[in-house]
């Protein structure tokens, strides 16, 4: 009789353990996304009150979740100008799904945007237990 619940309770703890996941391992996805920025190029010069066309493709091996834009000055060049132009920021965040996904969208320069070198920040975020997160700049110029 005792060899028989011994039998039992073993065949239950092999049962038991036969039913984690395969491999033995942590299946947690660990790789962080990919960002290709396809616009706009590499320190495009983009007049004041013009729009700008921005866009980047997201990749996952497993799922996307979000994603954050910013644009910010960074740097000066170009003339003085006599008026005091105003630094140009941008701002934008959405939703994404799927293992790719392509995000365009426009950006409206003020007229009197200051001149310089701007910095376009893309942020992506996986959607696995360890929020992998992934990010690329890009400048451009704004400049008459």
């Amino acid at each position: 009789m005792k060899l028989l619940k011994y039998a039992l309770v073993t065949l239950f703890s092999l049962g038991l353990m036969s039913c984690g996941s395969s491999g033995g391992g942590d299946d947690t996805d660990k790789v962080a996304p990919g960002i290709t920025i396809t616009a706009p190029t590499a320190d495009q010069t983009i007049a004041p009150g013009e729009t700008v066309s921005a866009s980047f493709t997201a990749t996952d091996n497993e799922a996307l979740k979000s994603y954050i834009v910013s644009v910010d000055f960074f740097q000066a060049v170009g003339m003085t100008v006599k008026t005091t132009p105003v630094e140009f920021t941008f701002d934008k965040s959405g939703t994404l799904s799927g293992t790719s996904q392509v995000v365009t969208f426009n950006m409206d320069l003020p007229a009197d945007a200051k001149e310089g070198k701007y910095k376009m920040l893309v942020k992506v975020t996986d959607a696995s237990t360890e929020a992998n997160e992934k990010t690329e700049e890009r400048t451009f110029i704004i400049q008459k």
